[in-house]
């Protein structure tokens, strides 16, 4: 006689939703539908017949994005590859709340083109820290405080006379040359952006920049609010308050 195989639960709450893969097909449930609770008790209990019961066909998540990131059945691939992190958490959270989740697909795959493990493993974690938006195709909003002089030109803060970051400027260096080193929170080698709090205490006016993932190079393990990168866009002056 076969053995009836055991169904596979695991679950991750946070404080909007309930992210749940049974039997290798994820269901999203929102604190406000009705039936929250019911699942939440049949997952204190480990009820899996019930839970499954529970879950009705229009709460699992089908296929979703367009390129190398996708969702299918509720799992979120990179090409065949599977992945489980914080990110994958947000997709899914976005999917059940109707929201567009293509963005953040985006973000994934061009993050994935980085060559730094430590790039790849922090920097979502530090763009919700940070507050940061995602762009729709996948690059990122970041600041950078700078020196305006009286002639109306922009420069890095540091110098005030280096690295021009006018709008429209492409700030860049060669990546094998910026210290990789999430240790050492400042180093001359890399190009430096930051969440909009931290960059208006440098300088005397903060930039907007557009940042694509895979030019970060180091994210700071002391928890400031910046990060060494490769290149960037100045695309706006912003407001300081």
């Amino acid at each position: 006689m076969n053995k009836k195989k055991e169904s596979t639960l695991s679950y991750n709450i946070t404080p909007k939703v309930l992210s749940i893969v049974l039997d290798k097909v994820s269901y999203v449930v929102a604190r406000s539908e009705t039936k929250y609770e019911e699942v939440l008790e049949c997952l204190k209990n480990k009820d899996v017949k019930k839970l499954s019961l529970t879950l009705c066909k229009s709460t699992a998540i089908s296929e979703y994005g367009k390129g190398v990131v996708t969702v299918k059945n509720g799992i979120v691939h990179y090409g065949e590859e599977q992945l489980h992190s914080i990110e994958t958490v947000r997709i899914l959270e976005r999917i059940k709340l109707g929201l567009d989740v293509q963005p953040l697909l985006n973000f994934i795959e061009k993050l994935f083109q980085n060559t730094s493990k430590n790039s790849v493993d922090n920097f979502y974690n530090f763009i919700e820290i940070g507050n940061i938006a995602i762009c729709d195709d996948g690059d990122v909003y970041l600041y950078k405080g700078c020196w305006k002089n009286e002639l109306g030109e922009i420069w890095d803060a540091h110098t005030c006379n280096t690295i021009r970051n006018d709008v429209g400027e492409k700030p860049s260096r060669e990546r094998r040359l910026i210290d990789d080193n999430s240790g050492n929170t400042c180093s001359a080698s890399g190009l430096h952006i930051s969440s909009k709090k931290f960059a208006d205490t440098y300088g005397n006016v903060t930039m907007l920049v557009k940042l694509n993932p895979k030019d970060v190079v180091s994210i700071s393990r002391d928890g400031r609010e910046k990060i060494r990168v490769c290149a960037y866009e100045v695309v706006a002056e912003e407001t300081r308050y």
